[in-house]
């Protein structure tokens, strides 16, 4: 969900600090009350997708602080989510969640290129101009791309079926 949880040992009764820089300052997470020599503590926002951001932590008791522990987070991206397709005679329009801002694409099976979805805010869209052909299963997959990390690929199996009406 974007929002890391850090956990560890510690001295009993100590306080572990997170902070984002070693001068101190803003607050990666809350402090956390070491018990039974084990900590944690869940950012207080969400982070999203972050590549090798930076958290420092230390543990304090009373007046006395321990050295400052590097700790480097990424949290890679998660795919993003198709969650419809709505029917459009041929060039169905597929829909989906990602993250805000992203640069999401499409591919499908049996065609080579590389289509770029239409976002706006965390919601894209896509229609594809080529139609697709009826009755036979084609494969629709997704990726997304933000802050120099790709996700992994979610995939829709779709087919075009149409019906002809009866002559009368």
């Amino acid at each position: 969900n974007y929002t890391p949880t850090f956990t560890g040992r510690g001295y009993n009764g100590a306080t572990v600090e997170l902070f984002n820089h070693p001068s101190g300052g803003y607050k990666a997470a809350p402090d956390a009350l070491v018990a039974n020599g084990r900590w944690s503590s869940q950012a207080s926002e969400v982070w999203g997708p972050k590549l090798k951001r930076e958290v420092h932590l230390r543990q304090r008791l009373g007046q006395f602080n321990s050295d400052w522990v590097f700790l480097e987070v990424t949290i890679p991206l998660l795919p993003p989510v198709i969650t419809g397709m709505t029917d459009n005679d041929d060039t169905p329009i597929f829909n989906g969640t990602c993250w805000a801002g992203a640069w999401v694409n499409l591919t499908f099976s049996g065609d080579s290129n590389v289509y770029p979805a239409v976002v706006q805010g965390d919601t894209w869209t896509y229609r594809r101009p080529k139609p697709f052909e009826i009755d036979i299963t084609h494969t629709l997959t997704v990726t997304q791309r933000v802050v120099g990390q790709g996700s992994p690929s979610t995939i829709l199996s779709f087919s075009i079926n149409r019906v002809l009406p009866t002559p009368v």
